[in-house]
């Protein structure tokens, strides 16, 4: 939870399209793993994405084996610039965003397995707004499920 706590807290700091952040989103959520598994390379599922990688200012994201060593490696998608990547985050789940006078706001809804989370976010950049509305929802189903 800590982690997704200050992905939000720089996510809410960014002043616009930001690689590094996008590879941090991928990480956190495991996107890219998910990819892999449907890919033939169920074994990244196990491993815990890193971005510790010297690519990672390119938006670069990648397995680490237990033993510390990189696996495969992946560009994330551009979730800081792009409307369509970030709404790739939310899934299925409901939302509702509006970008009026250069306010983008967002809301997100997410039917978890011990209820319902919200998130919700409001700034400059409506591809932002929209990735800390997601990782707020998911960040408050991690809550949920912890009680």
């Amino acid at each position: 939870m800590q982690k997704l706590e200050e992905l939000i807290a720089a996510l809410e700091k960014a002043t616009g399209p930001d690689r590094w952040l996008d590879a941090k989103i991928d990480a956190a959520l495991r996107v890219g793993t998910v990819k892999m598994r449907s890919g033939g390379f169920e074994w990244a599922w196990a491993n815990f994405p890193t971005w510790g990688h010297h690519k990672q200012a390119r938006g670069m994201c990648g397995v680490q084996h237990t033993n510390g060593d990189l696996g495969l490696i992946w560009g994330s998608l551009p979730f800081t610039d792009s409307i369509d990547a970030a709404v790739s985050l939310i899934g299925g789940d409901e939302f509702e965003m509006t970008n009026l006078y250069g306010v983008a706001r967002v809301t997100v809804y997410n039917q978890g397995d011990f209820g319902p989370s919200y998130g919700s976010s409001e700034c400059g950049s409506l591809p932002l707004a929209i990735c800390i509305a997601a990782l707020r929802s998911k960040l408050t189903q991690e809550k949920n499920n912890a009680e």
